[in-house]
C-alpha cells in the first residue's frame, strides 16, 4: 500500500547551472509505504552467487 498525503511540489530553479543555460526541475511528494499481508512475500536467505 502506498499513501500519500500533501500536494505534488515542483520546484523550479533557473540559477542551478547558470553558465550552461540549464534550468533545475524538482518534484517532492510526501508518501509512505507499508505491506499489506506479509504471508504474501518470501525472502531467499541462503542464495549462492557466483
Amino acid at each position: 500500500m502506498i499513501g500519500m498525503w500533501g500536494k505534488l511540489e515542483i520546484l523550479v530553479d533557473p540559477y542551478s547551472d547558470f553558465a550552461k543555460g540549464t534550468t533545475g526541475i524538482r518534484a517532492l511528494q510526501s508518501i509512505d509505504k507499508a505491506v499489506r499481508d506479509q504471508l504474501s512475500f518470501a525472502a531467499m536467505v541462503d542464495a549462492i552467487a557466483t
